[in-house]
C-alpha cells in the first residue's frame, strides 16, 4: 500500500472516527514488537499518536463553536494522518526485515500489503449481542462487565465516555480483555457513564455493541 492510498483511507473517516482510530492504533503499537526497542526519533510512537488524538478532539470542539478555526483542525488532522503513516511504514519495514507477516495483524488498520495479505475468508467479528455493565457491591467506583462469548480467536475492547455519547471524539478506551466476564476499578463514583464494546480479532475490530448507560456508585 502506498502512502497516498493509506492517507486516502484515513481521509474518508469522520473526525470522530479518526480520533478513535488514532487512539486504537496507539494502544496496539504500545506493546508491538517493532517498539520494544526505542525506534529512531523520526518514528512516531504511541505517546505522540495519542497526543495527536487529544489535540484533534480539542480542535473539533473549538470548530463546533467557531467555524473560522477550521484551518487549525485541518492541520491537526493532517499531522495525525502523517504520523500514523510513518508509524505504519516503520512496522511494515520491521515485519519485512524479520520475515514475519503476523506482525502486521490486529493493528486496527487496513494493512493490505500483497505479500502479507490475510487468508481468504477472514471475516470481521460480529456485533456483540449481549453487553452488560453493573456496579460491584461494596466497591465504590468499580464495575463488572459481561460480554457474550465470541467464537474463534480474539478479544473484546471496552470504551467509555462521561459526556454526550453522540460525540464520537469523547469516547476513550477503558480496557481490553480475553475473558467474557471481567472487572474495572477506579471510576469516579456517583457519576453517569456510557459504555460500548466490540470484538477484536486478527482480521480487525468488529462493529460496536449498543451503548450501555450506568451511574457508577
Amino acid at each position: 500500500m502506498s502512502v497516498e492510498q493509506f492517507e486516502t483511507i484515513l481521509a474518508n473517516l469522520s473526525d470522530g472516527d479518526f480520533v478513535l482510530r488514532m487512539r486504537h492504533f496507539a494502544d496496539k503499537i504500545e506493546s508491538h514488537a517493532a517498539y520494544r526497542e526505542p525506534p529512531p526519533d523520526w518514528v512516531p510512537g504511541a505517546v505522540r499518536i495519542r497526543g495527536n488524538a487529544d489535540r484533534l478532539s480539542e480542535w473539533v470542539a473549538v470548530v463546533a463553536e467557531d467555524k473560522q478555526q477550521e484551518p487549525g483542525k485541518v492541520a491537526s488532522r493532517a499531522k495525525g494522518s502523517r504520523d500514523m503513516t510513518f508509524a505504519t511504514q516503520w512496522i511494515v519495514m520491521y515485519a519485512d526485515h524479520h520475515n514475519d507477516p503476523s506482525l502486521l495483524e490486529n493493528l486496527g488498520l487496513e494493512l493490505k500489503q500483497r505479500k502479507y495479505s490475510k487468508a481468504a475468508g477472514s471475516l470481521l467479528p460480529k456485533k456483540p449481542m449481549i453487553f452488560e455493565v453493573t456496579n460491584l457491591e461494596d466497591k465504590s467506583g468499580s464495575i463488572s462487565m459481561h460480554v457474550k462469548k465470541w467464537p474463534g480467536k480474539g478479544s473484546v475492547e471496552i470504551w467509555y465516555c462521561d459526556t454526550d455519547p453522540k460525540d464520537e471524539a469523547s469516547w476513550k478506551r477503558l480496557t481490553h480483555s480475553y475473558e467474557c466476564r471481567f472487572e474495572h476499578h477506579g471510576l469516579e463514583p456517583v457519576k453517569k457513564y456510557y459504555f460500548k464494546a466490540r470484538y477484536d480479532s486478527p482480521a480487525g475490530p468488529g462493529p460496536w455493541s449498543e451503548i450501555v448507560t450506568l451511574v457508577v456508585i
